[in-house]
Formats: C-alpha cells, structure tokens, sequence
C-alpha cells in the first residue's frame, strides 16, 4: 500500500504543479481508493476530506467525494457486525445526497451509480419497499434514450439484457420477503450469468459476492453439500458495493487483484492439512 500511495502522491503533486486540479483531484480520489481496497477505511476517510478543494466544478467535485464516502461507510457496516448501523445510515445519507447531485447536473452515468448505491443500502438496511422503489428507477434510467453504458464507465450487463445489479438488489429482497428457497435461486441465476466476467473489476467482485450468499444462504437452508462447494470456489470475500473507479489518470501501480481459483484451492488444501494442536 505505501509504495502505491506515495506514486498517487507524486503524481498528484505533478499535476497540480501543471495546472491539471481536474487531474490531481482524481489521484486524490484513487489514493483514497486504495485506502479502501485495502480496509484501511479509517485513512480512506481521512483522505476524502481532503476532496473539498478542487478546480472541478463544485457540485461534480463533491458527488465524486460523497459516491467515496458513501461507499467507505458501507464497507465499514459490512465488517462492523453488530454495531454497523450507524456506518449504514452514513453511507446511505451520503448516496441520497450524491443521487440528488446527480439529478441537477444532469449526468445520467452519475444518477445510474448513485441509484444502484442507494438500491443496495436501503436493501441491506432492511427496507425493501425503498429498495425495489429505487430498481424500478434503475430500469426505467436504462430503458432511457440518454442511457450509455460506455460513459461514466458503468460495469454493468449490456443493453438488452437485465442489469446485474437490479438482479442482484432483487436477491436481496428476496432473501426478506421470498424465503430462502427463492432467494437460492435468484442467486443462483445471477451467479450463471456472471460466470464469464472478467474476476478482477467490479462485476467479478459482484460475482464473488454473489457465490458468497449461495454458500451462506445453502447453508441456512440446510443445503450443506452445495454450500461447501461454492465456498471452496469464494477464498476471499470482496465487497460488490460501487466504488469509484478511474482510468483516465493511468498509475503505474497495479491494480489490486484477488486470489485465483487455483491459489484459492492450495491455500485452503494447506489449511485443511495442517496438523491441529
């Protein structure tokens, strides 16, 4: 983590040398990025409340920090057990107001992210009514003529197909209001279809979740054999929630990546074969 930090910093303090602010608040923006794909969510806090400068316009400036934001806090809920509910409340606060400046700036690729955010914090708050309030939206934006999945860089199904992400918000649904059995499948059908996405970007994260709730959700139905399957295939649970993503400001640090399948299934071999005390 340190030595990609300190090229993010180097590169941000070039380019603000060069007059490029829209360039150096984007590397701001990736250094708390990597603060997050690192769980270091406490840094990654920090350094988004350095976003409040920025050449940007203010109102794009401070939805791309309150998408991180919103985001940070989830990831805090999720690995906060028993006391996640205030990060919950946060990180939904923070992607209702990003929604909301997605709306007057008129950006489509903005509203699209912040209503699949906000579609996944109402879910896991346990508010499907509101959840599936916000995937009817999520349909009608992608059934929209301004729709483009190419700009904003949304990682999503192409056009023409169901969104993975209102599939996967609906499984969530299911899992209150369906039963487990329906829920199963749901999951299920969406796990197919992520089967062929590429296991390192958003999507494949999505689909590692996904595989995750199977094992979870088979072993709450009593399914332990199928449970056990998947979970040898999920080594290394990664968030599915939508963070900010980049490319335009090309780093030289590598993107972090997960563990393949095969290094999976050594690590949990040496595991399962080491002598207990």
């Amino acid at each position: 983590v340190d030595p990609a930090l300190a090229e993010i910093r180097q590169a941000e303090a070039w380019l603000a040398s060069l007059g490029c602010h829209e360039a150096a608040f984007q590397a701001r923006l990736t250094a708390a990025q990597t603060y997050v794909l690192s769980e270091l969510y406490g840094a990654a806090l920090q350094q988004i409340d350095r976003l409040g400068e920025s050449a940007m316009a203010p109102r794009e400036s401070r939805f791309w920090a309150l998408n991180m934001k919103g985001s940070t806090h989830y990831f805090l809920a999720e690995a906060s057990g028993e006391v996640a509910g205030p990060h919950r409340e946060a990180s939904l606060q923070c992607h209702h107001e990003a929604l909301a400046l997605a709306q007057a700036l008129g950006r489509v690729s903005f509203e699209y992210r912040s209503l699949v955010n906000v579609a996944i914090g109402e879910a896991r708050q346990g508010q499907p009514d509101q959840a599936l309030a916000f995937v009817a939206r999520l349909v009608a934006l992608r059934q929209g003529p301004a729709f483009d999945l190419g700009e904003g860089l949304i990682a999503d199904a192409p056009p023409g197909q169901s969104s993975y992400w209102v599939d996967y918000v609906r499984a969530l649904v299911s899992l209150q209001q369906e039963g487990i059995g329906q829920a199963l499948h749901r999951l299920e059908q969406l796990g197919d279809r992520l089967q062929t996405v590429d296991p390192h970007d958003f999507l494949g994260r999505l689909r590692e979740r996904v595989l995750h709730l199977i094992a979870e959700t088979a072993v709450q139905a009593g399914d332990h054999v199928k449970s056990g399957q998947d979970a040898q295939v999920v080594c290394r649970l990664e968030h599915s929630h939508l963070v900010v993503q980049f490319v335009k400001l090309h780093l030289s640090t590598p993107q972090q990546r997960s563990l393949r399948p095969r290094q999976c299934e050594r690590r949990t071999s040496r595991r399962a074969n080491r002598p207990r005390s």
